[in-house]
């Protein structure tokens, strides 16, 4: 919109799935008289840039999720002279004084905000976490009776249990920084409202000894939602249900997500989680664990290439999912801080990436079980090397044959029982099943001149 730079009247309002903050780059429509924003679901602060806006005769920014101050810069560009109603009413969230000619206007409307009020935790966050209470209902543990509503859970003497506040500048008072509610036996449905916590609370601990259910809300990553999460833990609750947002790629903050044990999960890792991942790399994604990124027992799909972009990945256990197939991406030889890495149990086909070689640092590669087939590749002893290496598991790959290379042939830290290795490599026992089950679908029509198979 802001290239629309001729632009006098817009109005907006009335749009309840209208979300996300108010654009700051607005600040260039300088011909605008009227905006008319009401009734939406607006969320953020508001722009201080807006005092640019010095034609406007009308802003109704009525109901919205807005939050903080009125910027100290509005008066002096929005005028008296020109501006006849500018109405904040209905966002809970706005606080503090009103600058300049604001403070004593008729033309100003602030009903149902908390302008006049300290600012301390906004309406918006405080309902966040309201909504996690009311999901669990009479599950709500006694040791959490401090969440009252209409109480701030960062001043001093709050008994808001399980909250980590930190320091703001005035005239914000602390704000939420951290949810941690793991082993406390609370249960209930996942509730989307918990996105109003807003951009600024970076860590979400629900799992582990709770027991949440339903989907993953997809509105976490909505614009003003979650996006400032840098470890959210829903870990061994099994009664969530579904696939994996497709609009959790926009916790382009996330460096641990913890879903080991959420074994009513199913489907693939979305594949615009590509995005995502690179983003995150982008910000200095830091996993040192495989509880730090896990996916739940039911997942099914292909391993994500884009996993490529988590360089600092050290440990990845991904073993024991039969519906995980396709091909080992040549593309993870990036990830040279791995020291461990287990698919062992999976479905996986192909052939051993000559490219892991540069996998230098590994001490455990377990690909046990799976479907893999043709040569180790000449390369890997080289980089996979004795020194560091302690276990090298491909057993019960009956597709892979002939030599070992280098000191893999001599080394009791590499396993291949049920394999073909020390055999040539013929065809393989993948190929050879998928001919006969063309034989075996024929039955007795098969062909007698195919007797040869």
């Amino acid at each position: 919109m802001r290239y629309v730079t001729s632009l006098r009247s817009l109005n907006l309002g009335g749009y309840v799935g209208m979300t996300g903050p108010l654009p700051a780059s607005w600040s260039v429509l300088t011909q605008l008289t009227e905006l008319v924003l009401a009734g939406n679901q607006h969320t953020g602060f508001l722009p201080a840039s807006w005092s640019a806006l010095t034609g406007l005769v009308t802003l109704d920014l009525y109901g919205n999720k807005l939050e903080g101050l009125v910027p100290s810069g509005w008066p002096s560009g929005l005028s008296t002279g020109t501006m006849t109603r500018l109405t904040l009413s209905g966002n809970a969230g706005l606080c503090g004084t009103l600058p300049g000619w604001f403070g004593s206007s008729s033309k100003v409307t602030t009903a149902g905000t908390n302008v006049s009020q300290a600012c301390g935790i906004t309406t918006n966050t405080a309902g966040g976490l309201l909504s996690l209470k009311a999901a669990a209902g009479a599950s709500w543990p006694s040791g959490l009776s401090g969440w009252v509503a209409g109480t701030d859970p960062c001043v001093s003497g709050a008994v808001w249990q399980g909250l980590t506040c930190v320091a703001q500048t005035q005239p914000y008072t602390d704000r939420v920084d951290r949810v941690d509610l793991r082993g406390l036996g609370v249960a209930g449905t996942l509730p989307a409202a918990a996105s109003t916590l807003g951009t600024l609370v970076t860590a979400l601990l629900l799992g582990n000894g709770n027991a949440w259910s339903g989907t993953l809300p997809g509105a976490w990553a909505a614009a003003g939602g979650l996006r400032g999460l840098r470890w959210l833990d829903l870990s061994f609750q099994t009664a969530l249900t579904g696939t994996l947002p497709d609009a959790w790629s926009q916790l382009a903050a996330l460096t641990r997500l913890g879903l080991a044990g959420a074994s009513g999960l199913q489907g693939s890792v979305p594949a615009s989680w590509d995005t995502g991942m690179s983003a995150m790399g982008s910000n200095g994604i830091v996993i040192t664990s495989a509880s730090d990124l896990s996916y739940a027992y039911g997942l099914t799909g292909t391993l994500p290439p884009s996993m490529r972009y988590v360089t600092s990945l050290r440990s990845l256990n991904l073993g024991g999912y039969v519906g995980m197939t396709g091909p080992l991406p040549a593309s993870w030889s990036v990830l040279t801080q791995l020291t461990e890495l287990v698919l062992a149990g999976n479905q996986h086909t192909g052939f051993l990436p000559a490219s892991w070689s540069a996998l230098t640092g590994l001490v455990t590669l377990d690909l046990y079980g799976n479907k893999l087939e043709g040569l180790v590749p000449s390369g890997w002893p080289s980089g996979l090397s004795t020194g560091t290496m302690t276990r090298l598991t491909l057993s019960g790959n009956a597709g892979l044959c002939g030599t070992l290379p280098g000191w893999f042939g001599s080394s009791s830290k590499v396993t291949t029982a049920g394999t073909n290795v020390s055999q040539a490599c013929g065809i393989t026992t993948n190929t050879a099943g998928g001919l006969l089950s063309l034989k075996a679908a024929a039955g007795a029509s098969w062909p007698s001149g195919l007797s040869g198979w």
